[in-house]
């Protein structure tokens, strides 16, 4: 211990570490265009470690605690199916017929008392031809008749303004949303609107920051609120917590943070799921003197927040279009994404579960993380340094081991911090040390010292014949 304490506070540390500094400076501002690379960018660039949590160790976790499940572990399952059985989902399907069936849907559980009912769909047009008038009629007395009803409405720019966005050269330049979209106000009356929008990776810096996922892009960000025009308007999720449960979404409103992570609890069958097609059957049956069905519909929708969405055109098993569908951190392809995983509206349900639980996700401080990533890359420096000096002709072969085993570790202590504290760290520069370092503790052993030696030898030779001839410096 004593031995790599004094190559702790070498002096090479330093210099090692400040070449490297420099060579990464280099190479950052060097303008490469290498498309054989292109692919794997696209494959790597939206990855996150905490998806590894997600989509591979929380479940293994939840799968071994069953078995020896402690007194606090088993507080979280019942908060878990007490969620699951607060939240009922229902799919409203394709297009055809969209109106007529959202009309009964809505008829059916209006009939067994929901807390709240929310729609993560647009209804843009009222025509009032011959055809349209009666159904858009009789939809929009239904919607005025649902209680606490809440709808779909995005925030964004209006096309002047994107337009301007587009052609500035301004990186500074971040105008204030413009414009909110709703359905027509016809169908409003009785509605209020909330934001549906969801962020990604690709959109979060980007001018469409309304957008939804697009390419491999992951939805693990969503705004909890934005104004537009002077006025607040809560994300979808959010507003209907608020409904539910106004203690816990002001607990939540009050952490005050633009984007929120999203801490998934899982897909449609962790909430309460029903297709329309199931529900229209069991409700033809009820009505038909099978009475049972009663505490069926009271477990779906009594006092329960309702959300109606587009979850694929038949069944959500039956996967025909991508519309309203993302990539979430619980894809099992956490890397190479083969297709998106969630529905929007199973999204919105994981954020009221997130905020009922009252179990967020937060984010470590920018001066956190560089702090604790400049002490492991000082750590790493030091560590291979006595390495190099120990090992001697061994050092190439075990420093590749070394590094293996490092970045494994700082894997799992990563995800363990993610894990029992919910708190997403950015470590990636003691990343970049461990895989970095080792190469340079070679460079500077190799050239870097030996030139500094040889520039020292040439200085005591030229000293000595001085001192021979007598003559002074």
């Amino acid at each position: 211990m004593k031995g790599f304490l004094r190559y702790f506070f070498s002096k090479d540390v330093f210099l090692i570490l400040l070449l490297t500094g420099l060579i990464s400076v280099l190479v950052a501002n060097i303008n490469l265009n290498l498309d054989t690379l292109n692919p794997l960018e696209k494959m790597f660039g939206d990855f996150d470690l905490t998806d590894i949590y997600f989509s591979q160790v929380r479940g293994k976790k939840n799968k071994e605690q069953k078995a020896s499940i402690s007194d606090e572990e088993s507080q979280t399952s019942q908060k878990l199916k007490e969620i699951a059985n607060t939240i009922t989902i229902v799919n409203i399907g394709g297009a055809e017929g969209g109106r007529k069936r959202l009309t009964e849907l809505l008829k059916i559980i209006n009939e067994f008392k929901p807390r709240c009912v929310g729609i993560d769909a647009f209804y843009k047009s009222y025509k009032t031809d011959s055809i349209m008038k009666p159904i858009n009629d009789e939809l929009a007395e239904v919607l005025s008749q649902t209680k606490n009803l809440v709808m779909a409405a995005e925030i964004s720019f209006k096309a002047a303004t994107r337009e301007k966005i587009i052609n500035t050269n301004d990186d500074d330049y971040k105008p204030a949303f413009d414009t909110l979209i709703t359905s027509h106000p016809n169908f409003m009356k009785n509605a209020q609107p909330a934001l549906v929008n969801l962020i990604t990776e690709a959109t979060r810096d980007a001018i469409q920051r309304q957008d939804l996922a697009g390419g491999l892009a992951t939805c693990r960000t969503f705004p909890a609120r934005e104004v537009l025009n002077g006025k607040e308007y809560l994300a979808f999720g959010v507003k209907l917590a608020q409904i539910y449960a106004p203690e816990k979404a002001s607990k939540f409103l009050e952490r005050k943070k633009e984007v929120e992570y999203i801490n998934y609890i899982g897909n449609y069958d962790k909430f309460s799921y029903v297709n329309f097609g199931e529900l229209f059957e069991m409700y033809d049956a009820y009505q038909s003197g099978d009475s049972s069905l009663a505490s069926n519909f009271n477990l779906l929708f009594k006092d329960k927040i309702v959300l109606l969405g587009f979850t694929g055109i038949e069944d959500i098993n039956k996967v025909t279009s991508d519309e309203d569908r993302f990539y979430t951190p619980l894809n099992p392809n956490y890397v190479g994404k083969a297709e998106r995983d969630m529905y929007g509206i199973i999204i919105h349900a994981n954020i009221i579960a997130m905020i009922l639980l009252e179990d967020y996700i937060d984010v470590a401080p920018d001066w956190l993380d560089y702090f604790i990533s400049a002490f492991i890359a000082y750590l790493v420096t030091a560590f291979f340094v006595f390495l190099h000096a120990k090992l001697d002709f061994w050092y190439d072969g075990i420093s590749i081991l070394v590094q293996f085993l490092l970045s494994f570790l700082l894997v799992l202590i990563i995800i363990e911090v993610f894990d029992l504290l919910k708190l997403r760290v950015d470590w990636s520069l003691g990343f970049l040390a461990i895989v970095f370092i080792p190469n340079f503790v070679e460079v500077y052993y190799g050239v870097v010292a030996k030139i500094y030696d040889y520039r020292q030898n040439l200085r005591r030779n030229r000293r000595k014949q001085v001192a021979t001839l007598g003559v002074d410096e």
